[in-house]
């Protein structure tokens, strides 16, 4: 719902309304003649009038899920968030909310941003033409109803300071006003009072990025003079409404093909723990280098590798997850391998098997077969081939064999060598 306007009462199962700040008022009488107006009053009324149609537009878009009614209030130039957008859209066709508000205050970091951005925020009720960007502080508040994949129903506000910029005299969504670290391979952006830990993640991916590279022979390809982009959110429930709004679950990190690497991070966040966070992340982006179906790999296998990006960095990753499978095989509760392929369909309850066990399948396909071998696997499937079929191919039997004798080399001795990484 835009400024200045009244919300019907919500229905119960709404979310509560956000306080609207009225328009602004100038001591001119109603009657006053239009060129005894001001300028300035005129030129605030109608940015005021610009961002309640947008903020309405925005809201009536997602509430009928409407993607493309949506990105075309959005500025897509910037190709990264451009992407997170449109996956952020196409979420709407599939779960659009059951209520949806939107609003727009002043900016809430106003001072800090006038202290740290070169385009400072700008005071558009004392200007008499607006400027190309503004900064406003935009809330969404949203009910998204249970799924069929057994998530409940939820109730979440998101609030943050919003760039918006007039393109063609038309205002755009631009997302979050973020500040900026840059090093030689990264652009770190992230929320105000997180300065110290955007230096830690930055110093952070220079010192991994090389070695994770490396284990996906990724060191001479174009990624590897490419800056990565990395968003840090103060809160979980900011990173989840930016994968998209029906996303339920609690997560330390995303990325996906094209999209920055967002991670949750606390105002004490040292390097030695990003270290392994963004080198799990990073493991996802060398994926999606491997071919143009990457994404389509059984999500075990996905999450399996990123999982094995992080030992060089902990050597103790391998060997956690080795206990934690021998006894899973144990006590019978290994999974069916289908019951951890669909990221959509899996539910919470398997989540942790999907990175565990995928990972000691991936760790035991790279010890059996060589890097190369694991890597010839995952390229024919990014390249299109099935599971089965890419296990035919490049390890020369079909998956069901593959997968029994990963099986039985769980009742094996634990060689003296099985801390290998690779």
């Amino acid at each position: 719902m835009a400024w200045g306007q009244t919300a019907a009462p919500a229905a119960p199962s709404s979310p509560a309304s956000p306080s609207r700040p009225a328009l602004p008022q100038t001591d001119e009488p109603e009657s006053m003649p239009p060129e005894r107006v001001s300028a300035e009053a005129r030129a605030a009324l109608a940015t005021h009038e610009a961002f309640d149609a947008l903020a309405d537009a925005m809201e009536a878009a997602i509430k009928a899920g409407d993607a493309e009614g949506y990105l075309r209030l959005v500025d897509l130039r910037d190709p990264v968030f451009a992407m997170e957008q449109r996956n952020w859209a196409k979420d709407l066709k599939e779960k659009p909310p059951s209520a949806i508000e939107v609003t727009l205050a002043a900016p809430k970091f106003e001072a800090v941003q006038e202290a740290r951005r070169e385009l400072a925020v700008q005071d558009h009720e004392a200007a008499a033409t607006a400027p190309d960007s503004m900064v406003r502080h935009i809330t969404f508040a949203w009910t998204q109803p249970a799924d069929n994949a057994g998530n409940a129903e939820f109730q979440r506000t998101v609030s943050f300071d919003a760039r918006f910029n007039r393109i063609e005299g038309v205002w755009k969504f631009a997302g979050e006003d973020w500040l900026k670290v840059e090093t030689d391979h990264a652009i770190v952006l992230h929320d105000p009072g997180l300065e110290e830990v955007a230096a830690n993640a930055a110093g952070a991916f220079e010192k991994i990025q090389t070695r994770v590279l490396e284990g996906f022979e990724l060191e001479s390809a174009p990624i590897a003079t490419r800056k990565q982009v990395i968003k840090i959110y103060k809160e979980m429930k900011h990173l989840q409404q930016s994968i998209y709004l029906s996303y339920p679950f609690p997560l330390g990190g995303w990325n996906e093909p094209g999209e920055a690497i967002k991670i949750l991070a606390g105002r004490k966040s040292g390097e030695a723990a990003l270290k392994g966070l963004l080198a799990h992340e990073f493991g996802h982006v060398c994926t999606f280098e491997l071919g143009p179906k990457a994404n389509e790999m059984p999500w075990w296998i996905l999450e399996g590798v990123a999982e094995l990006s992080i030992s060089p960095f902990d050597r103790h990753i391998i060997n956690r997850g080795q206990k934690t499978v021998r006894r899973w095989n144990e006590n019978g509760s290994l999974q069916a391998w289908a019951d951890l392929t669909d990221f959509r369909t899996v539910p919470a309850n398997l989540h942790g098997y999907v990175y565990t066990q995928g990972m000691h399948m991936v760790w035991y396909v790279s010890d059996r077969f060589g890097r190369d071998g694991r890597l010839k696997w995952m390229r024919a499937m990014a390249g299109g081939k099935t599971l089965d079929e890419a296990t035919r191919a490049e390890l020369g039997m079909p998956f069901e064999q593959l997968d029994k004798e990963w099986r039985a080399s769980l009742n094996l001795p634990v060689p003296e060598d099985e801390m290998r990484d690779e």
